[in-house]
């Protein structure tokens, strides 16, 4: 993505994070943002795993219990505060409600960008 920012093939409207990156420091917080619907966002920046539909529980809970172990090694901080992450884990519960939540704010952003366009 960087390389069509430089070649100014594409614009970005913000970075999500706490912090700007190194590599588009000219590029503001979502936070910082004129648009106000990405100020919402804070920092949204968020990875997780995703199953498929009708995953067994214990299956799911099982895996839930290995990413949070992994997650919270001291190698795993390290490497995600590198790339100013700051890690945190969920249950499969809480990660849903986030996704849902998230689809619903990229959803409200689309459609009033494409409004004001």
């Amino acid at each position: 993505m960087v390389q069509f920012v430089n070649e100014r093939k594409l614009r970005p409207l913000a970075v999500a994070g706490s912090r700007r990156t190194k590599l588009l420091s000219n590029v503001p917080l979502a936070s910082e943002s004129d648009v106000n619907e990405l100020k919402a966002l804070g920092s949204y920046v968020f990875y997780g795993l995703i199953g498929p539909a009708g995953m067994p529980a214990a299956i799911v809970q099982t895996h839930s219990e290995a990413v949070d172990k992994v997650g919270h090694m001291p190698e795993t901080v390290q490497q995600f505060e590198r790339l100013y992450i700051s890690p945190s884990t969920a249950t499969s519960a809480e990660f849903r409600a986030r996704t849902e939540r998230g689809l619903q704010i990229w959803r409200d952003v689309g459609k009033n960008l494409k409004a004001a366009s």
